[in-house]
Order: structure tokens, then sequence, then C-alpha cells
């Protein structure tokens, strides 16, 4: 027969030591954390929609705050009947033995996600039934995310088992949202413990943080059948254990569990046991001796029994040494000869105590040293049973500091029976206290621990030491010439402050405000200047060259003994350096030139201290006007007819006479423009009046003439009437 009860979620040795919710423990945490812990010291289980309906807040944040509250011992996890139901821990409390557990799994710290299985790390179904898992998971992040979660492919006997393995969530910042998985354990599946990953993934929008896995256990318990026959066989288990008072054994120890079975059939039957959820060496059945010849007793294989006799079976419980703590409750089935299909089951719970046994070794490898850091490994070696999570430092044991101390790593996790190394430098930083003589310096130092969960830690822990070795013989005369060194560079600053020559001055700059300029706009060439230490300047002089070398503009000579001279105060002002800007110089015309800047010092007068040149610049002379277009109207003209002119009361035709066009470029530079006709011969035929531009457009060719950029006229008459060939000439002035 099976004894049906609440089975709770997960182990966890360090919550069931924990000393509960204290008063005090209330001003510590959030506002929505003392919320649900003073509503829950009020009431008794209660479901998460329970919870979050009378705290006011969504199931997202409520599960959030809960699972924070379960890690820290305040709230304990039970499920009942399928659902997950949540209770209060208090101090006082503290004595009882309980079996609630935390959820495994935490947030990651910095992760953009929040990830809350349920049930988290291990959990237990009959076969024949079904299981759900629910995952709770909030976007902490600041970007939506495509959140992909599933079963690994790795975990192929619950894939078969599942549904739908693969779901995907698309979720908004700070949102957060549940997925549910329902795996059908079939009825004939083995009983055992079914290992499966859990994998929450969003490559595309956070790559850096998943995918992000969690172990989970599932463990299928043997089939139950509901209807029970007179006839069928029962047993009872000596000691009665449940999920309250568990059978409580130390790893290496035997616990004696007396099975009692009574054969309630009319045939006579054989009965023996299993533990289908342990492992051989955690147990050894002993069946009753049977009597097979007088005087010899041999051991049984089995329990025979006779219509409605009853008998015991002994089992021993020992579970090894290396047997991790925690909570247990391995099936027990009870086989029968005549009723092999027959599922005769119960749970032993069993609590295997923790053992707390660690060991510290700190290990050699670089213990002399001159320059470089001594090499040392700390080997933590976990003896005991439980999960050790342990700090290690590195501290001095000598009166004064001198060392760095670097761990890698400073935190590590330490599985029962396994080892963990740590490396350790130790590096001497204060190089006087380097001995000069003698077999070196001897720096004591220690290894501390602190374990998270302030579990017993070794009283003895290693100490080791390193060898500063002393200096060479050749570091005394390093020495002896640090020393001349020293004596050298005090001499040469007293020589800097008191006796060095002043600096002369020095021309940082000198250039021209503009490359090229443009005698139309009638400006004079202007410069630039800086000359770095100005309070050694006696004098300085601008000179102006040509392209051969000759001086073009009058030098200019500016005396600086007085500060700035008069001329140059309003381009000139004294910092650090000179600095002058926009100096006018007398170069207006046309040309190239060149200019040269000397500057004479105060101890050096007649010899310049420093001397500066300025690139090519060019002042572009007046763009001239220039005749682009001079044509006439028409190729060949007719001679009006005589009579026509004689009997005609009107003036002759334009179109009887020559007309010219003409464009000008540069009209703004027109003065007079000259229009002479010739004959073929070159001879002058006729020439026509001088028209003055330097008035603008004249009257007599307003009509004919617009002036815009360029100077344009049009239809231009020329008065000549008489045939012939004519060759006209345009000449500007």
């Amino acid at each position: 027969m099976v004894k049906q009860q609440s089975n709770l979620i997960g182990t966890n040795p360090s919550a069931e030591k924990a000393s509960g919710l204290k008063q005090i423990d209330l001003l510590y945490l959030s506002d929505s954390q003392r919320k649900i812990a003073q509503w829950l010291m009020t009431q008794a289980d209660c479901t998460l929609a329970q919870v979050a309906t009378h705290t006011e807040l969504d199931e997202g944040d409520a599960l959030i705050n809960l699972y924070e509250l379960i890690q820290q011992s305040f709230v304990q996890e039970l499920e009942v009947d399928g659902e997950s139901r949540y209770r209060i821990r208090l101090a006082a409390k503290e004595g009882i033995q309980q079996l609630s557990e935390t959820i495994q799994q935490a947030l990651a710290p910095g992760s953009p996600l929040a990830v809350i299985p349920n049930p988290s790390g291990e959990h237990a179904v009959v076969a024949g039934a079904s299981f759900e898992l629910r995952v709770t998971v909030s976007n902490k992040g600041y970007q939506s995310a495509l959140i992909d979660i599933y079963i690994d492919e790795v975990s192929q006997t619950l894939l078969q088992w599942c549904d739908s393995p693969q779901e995907r969530l698309a979720l908004s910042p700070q949102s957060t949202s549940e997925v549910v998985f329902t795996f059908l354990v079939p009825a004939q599946a083995s009983p055992g413990i079914y290992n499966y990953l859990l994998v929450v993934d969003a490559p595309q929008h956070y790559p850096e943080d998943t995918p992000i896995r969690y172990s989970q256990k599932l463990q299928v318990l043997p089939y139950v059948e509901d209807a029970v026959r007179v006839s069928d066989p029962t047993f009872t288990v000596t000691p009665a254990t449940n999920s309250l008072t568990p059978a409580i054994i130390q790893p290496g120890q035997i616990l004696q569990v007396t099975v009692a079975v009574h054969n309630r059939s009319d045939r006579v039957d054989r009965f023996w046991l299993s533990f289908p959820d342990l492992a051989q060496n955690w147990f050894t059945v002993r069946y009753p001796e049977n009597l097979e010849q007088v005087g010899l007793v041999l051991a049984g294989d089995g329990l025979d029994l006779n219509p409605g006799a009853k008998g015991e079976i002994l089992v021993l419980l020992n579970p090894p040494l290396e047997a991790t703590a925690g909570n247990y409750f391995p099936s027990l089935r009870v086989h029968s000869a005549n009723h092999p299909d027959l599922m005769l089951l119960d749970l032993v719970y069993l609590q295997i105590l923790p053992i707390y046994l660690l060991s510290a070794e700190l290990r050699t490898l670089i213990g002399k040293v001159r320059r470089s850091a001594g090499v040392f490994e700390v080997r933590l070696t976990n003896r005991g049973n439980t999960l050790r999570e342990v700090i290690i430092r590195a501290i001095t044991l000598e009166e004064e500091d001198f060392c760095t101390y670097t761990l890698d790593p400073t935190q590590v996790q330490i599985l029962p029976g396994n080892t963990a190394t740590a490396a350790l430098e130790v590096k001497p930083n204060k190089w006087w206290r380097r001995p000069f003589y003698g077999g070196g310096l001897l720096i004591n130092f220690g290894v501390e621990l602190e374990d998270v969960q302030q579990l017993p830690l070794p009283n003895d822990l290693p100490r080791g030491v390193l060898v500063w070795e002393s200096r060479a013989w050749w570091q005394f005369l390093l020495l002896i010439l640090t020393g001349l060194g020293t004596l050298a560079a005090i001499a040469f600053l007293i020589w800097w402050l008191f006796f060095r020559p002043p600096i002369p001055p020095k021309i940082l700059e000198f250039t021209s405000d503009n490359p090229s300029y443009k005698e139309v706009d009638g400006e004079f060439i202007r410069l630039n200047w800086q000359i770095r230490n100005p309070q050694q300047i006696q004098s300085f002089a601008i000179t102006g060259l040509s392209a051969n070398g000759a001086a073009s503009v009058q030098p200019r000579t500016y005396d600086f003994s007085k500060g700035i001279p008069n001329d140059l105060k309003q381009f000139c002002v004294i910092r650090t350096v000179l600095i002058c800007k926009n100096v006018r110089t007398e170069a207006r015309q046309p040309g190239d030139y060149t200019f040269e800047l000397k500057v004479f010092s105060k101890k050096g007068k007649d010899v310049a201290a420093d001397t500066a040149k300025t690139n090519l610049i060019k002042i572009q002379p007046l763009d001239l006007p220039k005749i682009s277009e001079f044509v006439s109207t028409k190729p060949v003209y007719q001679e009006a007819s005589s009579l026509n002119t004689k009997y005609s009361k009107t003036q002759p035709s334009v179109e009887d006479m020559i007309s010219l066009n003409w464009k000008i470029t540069n009209p703004n530079q027109l003065k007079e423009l000259k229009i002479v006709g010739r004959a073929p011969d070159g001879s002058v035929s006729s020439q026509l009046k001088p028209l003055d531009f330097s008035q603008g457009v004249p009257k007599e060719l307003s009509k004919f003439c617009k002036l815009q950029e360029d100077l344009i006229c049009q239809n231009v008459p020329t008065g000549i009437r008489k045939p012939g060939d004519y060759i006209f000439e345009l000449t500007v002035v």
C-alpha cells in the first residue's frame, strides 16, 4: 500500500538551519517584501493568487518577491495536490524539523532576464500522472526581447513526454510572463530519477547574457493501483516515516528497517524486497534463515509465507560515507511470486545529516624571489557531504604589510569529495625594504577562509613564507652612481636657476593674413606673427622683398626696448609669447611679395637672433575690359534705291545702314570706346565719334546697350550706307 502525501520541492540543508523571520528583519526588507511578509504572518498556507490579490501586486512581481523571501529562509514553499503554496517561517519555529526548501536557481545578478522555474530542482511524480513545469520570465532590461524557452535535446525521454517542449515569449521592458510545460508520464515508465535541462535563450536581443541553463530532476515513482483486493498481501514498515518526521542517519551509519508482510491469500507465496531508487551499496536485505536439512541453516533469498501467515524482512540502510547530505524518499517495493504484476509500494523518508569537514593546504611553487612575485597554490578539499562555497583571502603575519597578494579565484565552490585550487601570488612592493646583504628577508603570511553559508571551517589554517633575497653586489655601484647623479642634478639645477644665459627670442609664426589680395579692393598686405620670450626682444625689422630678392617695400623697424611701440599697440599683445595680428604694410601695388622678419635680442643687438620669411603673397591687378564679341548684324547689306530715297517723305531706314553688335566683359573699368571703319586696304573709310563710358552708358547708346555684369550692345547704327567693303575696328580704352 502507498501513503499519499504532500511532496516538498528541492533540498537545501542550510535552509533547515536558518533562524527564520524576526521582527528586526522586517526593517531591512523592501516595501513589497515587507507587505507580503506581514500579510503571511496572519495567514496559513496561501497560494500565489491569494498573495497577489491581498498585496495589490501582479502575480509576476509577487512571485519574484516570494522567491527572494524564500532565499532568505523567511518563507517556505510547498506543493499540495499539484499546487504551490507559501507559508511564513518565524524565528520561534526554529527548533521544529521542517522539510521546506528554497528554489535552487537564483536571479543572475546583472542579468536582464529573471527566470524562476517552479518547481525548481527535483520533483517527484507517480507513473501515469501528469506534471507541470511553470517558468516565469521577467524582462528587466530596457528593450523588448524575443525569448525562447525549451527543454534541451539531451533530455530525450522527457521530450517524448512533453506535448510542447519549446515555447517563445515576446516581452516588453519591465514585463513578466509565464509558460507551462506539461509532462504526461506513462504508467509503464520505469521508476527512477530523470535529469533534464531547461534552457532560456534570447540570442537576438541579449546574446551576451544568454543562454541560461537550469539543471532539473524528475523522480518517477512506481505506478499506483487504485483497487486493492481483499486477498492481496499487505505490508508495514517500521519505523514509520513521513515528510515531517524522516529517519535521521549519519553517512556510514546503519538504519535498521523492518518490513512486516502479511500473506492474505489462500496460497503459499514468496516475497522479496527491492529499492528501485537506491544503489546496491546503500542497503542490505536480510531474509529469515531457512532450514533445508537437519543441522544445516542457509540464508534465504526471500520470505516464504503460508496462507494467512505473517513474516518480517530486515533491511539495513547504510548510506556510504560520500552520500550527499539532504532529504531522500526512496520507494520500497515488495514483490510477490504469485502476483508478479502487483505493485506493493511505500516510501521511506530519510534525512542524511551533514558532515562539515574541509581541509586546507598551501603549496609553495616559487618561494624565493628577487624582483618577481612568489607563486603559491591554495588547495581546499571537501571531505564532507555538503556543497561548500568558500571565500579565500591572503593576510600578512608581519607587523607591517608591504606585499601585494593576488588570488585567482577568490571564491570557490567545492562539491563533496572534490578539491578546488586557487593561485596565489605574493609580490613585495616596498623596494627599500629589500636587504643589501645576508640570507634574505623572511615574509610570513597566511590564508584566511570564510564560508558563505557560515558553516564550520578548520581551526588551523595554512601559513606560508616568502624569502626576499638580498641585493646583488653590483647594486652598491648603482647606489654610488645614483649619489653622483644626484649631485650632478643639483649642480645643474643651480646653474639653470642662477647662471643660465637668457633664452633668445624665437619666431614661432610669421604669416600673411591672406595669401592673395586684389588691387581692386585697395587693401594693404597685413601680417601676423608670434615670438617666444618677448622680454628678450630689443627690436625687429620687417622687409618686403620682390620676386628677384630686392626690397619692394620700405623696411620698417620697431623698437621694443620700452615695450610695445605705439604703432603696434592696437595690433599686438604680450602674454607668454608676443602675438601680433593684422599689422598693415605699405604693399598695395600689384605683384608678388615675400616679407622677412628679423628679431634682435637685448644681448646681441647687431646680429639677428632669429629670422623668418612668409610664403609668396600676391596682389592681383585690376581686371581690364575685354571684347568677347564684335560682329555686324548682317554679313551683306543692300543699298537703298535712290528714287525711293528721293521721293520718300520718311527718314532712311536703319536696316539700310551697317549696324554692329558687341559684348564687353569687366565693363566697370571701361572709360571709352572707339569705332573705326576701314577699307580692305587698311585705309580709314569712316571714323565714329568716341563713346565716353566714364559716366556709364552714353545717351546715344542707351537704346542699344545694357550694362549688367557685361556690356551688351545690339543694332548700334554706324550711319554708313554707301556700297563697298568695310572692316570695323573696336578699341577699348
